[in-house]
């Protein structure tokens, strides 16, 4: 009796779940915790989202204004939406808000960017309740995400003797299990890995000289894991090269020149089949790297001065890129990636950010833009857009998807849209 009592409850339960559950089967299967979401490709997972939007856009859920001036990606869990930005002069604040907009807790960290483009950069790295936070004068925040309490903090351009960027640093740090990596560019390392607990230094790559007696530098690149045979690598991008580092020990695998006028290259590289896609712009287009069989080693498969995407990252999707370029006058492309052949450019939307989800490009223009198209190799196939009016100053921010709604953050403003199905 009491066995078949317990089905009967389990049996209520299931059906109670089944009904509390959307409509329409949908799978909203991850989080958008880091830098352009799970797998630092801009691309979601998620299903059951409209397909078309509105004459006006998506549906507008909720605004808060009070985030601070920046340009930094909201990143998004299940609990909550973290978001960075200055305020009172210069500080640097990373602020917790719930999924209604309500904010819960706001840090100050240090001192942020008052040089040109004031404001903050990076997006925070959510992990195993931790926020990992960097500021653009190379402050490495760790806080507590349910309450934002700082556990730990160094900041790494002076603990491994680096210079700052010319725009300020940039990097969005990448937890990997129990490290925190990160790219300071000094003389004593090129990358760190650091426990993420304690922020003690595991493993440090010895810097990498681009003449007897210069070193590398941080060139704003935020990094990427790829995982090539047995070897997991940490991809990045230097002032002159594009690097990969072993991620279990810090010892540099390969490294393969890739330099532009003004050594940035903000853009994280996308990954698929044992091709990288690396671009940036000032001169220096995309490569394509192809990794050997054990990723110990890369060759040099094809350039494309065309496509030189400036910040705002592309997606990679069956095998064809799309990305908005520089040198194009800021036109969006396709590009093969076995190839480099530019498959289109169309100039509907304009430069911009992209990311993915349920078989839909979202497409955050530099002009205030947002648009739904559907990416094809044949052509640019628009299929909603409509203009971001809230917030001011530049629309640089990457957008985030998560929960069946698209957050975007345009200055001192923060959106959330709904944009599943019904």
């Amino acid at each position: 009796m009491f066995f078949a009592d317990q089905l009967i409850r389990a049996a209520r339960v299931g059906a109670l779940l089944l009904l509390l559950l959307p409509l329409g089967g949908v799978a909203w299967a991850n989080d958008w915790a880091q830098w352009r979401g799970p797998g630092r490709d801009g691309v979601s997972a998620e299903t059951h989202l409209l397909q078309q939007w509105p004459a006006a856009g998506p549906r507008l859920l909720w605004s808060v204004d009070g985030v601070g001036e920046g340009f930094s990606q909201p990143s998004v869990t299940n609990e909550a939406i973290y978001v960075t930005g200055m305020a009172d002069g210069n500080v640097g604040y990373c602020a917790a808000y719930n999924l209604a907009g309500v904010r819960k807790w706001r840090t100050a960290y240090g001192t942020e960017w008052t040089g040109g483009y004031r404001g903050t950069r990076s997006a925070p790295t959510v992990a195993a309740g931790r926020v990992y936070v960097t500021s653009a004068t190379g402050e490495l925040v760790c806080l507590n995400a349910a309450d934002g309490v700082i556990l730990w903090q160094q900041n790494v351009l002076t603990a491994f003797g680096a210079w700052n960027c010319n725009w300020g640093y940039t990097e969005a740090v990448l937890v990997d299990g129990a490290h925190v990596i990160c790219t300071p560019g000094g003389k004593t390392a090129m990358l760190a890995a650091l426990d993420a607990r304690s922020g003690a230094v595991v493993w440090t790559t010895p810097p990498i000289m681009s003449t007897p007696t210069t070193w590398e530098r941080n060139a704003y690149c935020s990094p990427l894991l790829v995982t090539r045979g047995a070897t997991r690598l940490i991809v990045t991008a230097t002032n002159n090269y594009i690097i990969g580092v072993d991620a279990d020990s810090g010892v540099l695998r390969w490294q393969s020149a890739f330099h532009n006028s003004n050594g940035q290259v903000p853009v994280t590289p996308l990954y698929a089949d044992g091709m990288l896609f690396v671009s940036a712009g000032d001169g220096a287009g995309s490569v394509m790297l192809q990794l050997s069989a054990d990723g110990t080693s890369v060759q040099e498969g094809w350039r494309q001065p065309r496509l030189d995407i400036h910040f705002a990252n592309g997606v990679l999707r069956d095998g064809f890129v799309y990305a908005t370029g520089h040198a194009n006058g800021g036109k969006m492309a396709c590009v093969e990636l076995k190839t480099g052949v530019i498959r289109w450019e169309d100039n509907s939307v304009g430069k911009g950010s992209l990311s993915y989800a349920d078989g839909r490009l979202y497409c955050y223009a530099e002009n205030g833009t947002l648009a739904l198209a559907q990416p094809s190799p044949d052509a640019f196939k628009l299929i909603s857009a409509c203009k971001i009016t809230l917030g001011s100053g530049n629309h640089w921010a990457h957008p985030a998807i998560s929960n069946g709604r698209l957050f975007l953050r345009h200055g001192d403003t923060l959106m959330a849209f709904k944009i599943a199905a019904e």
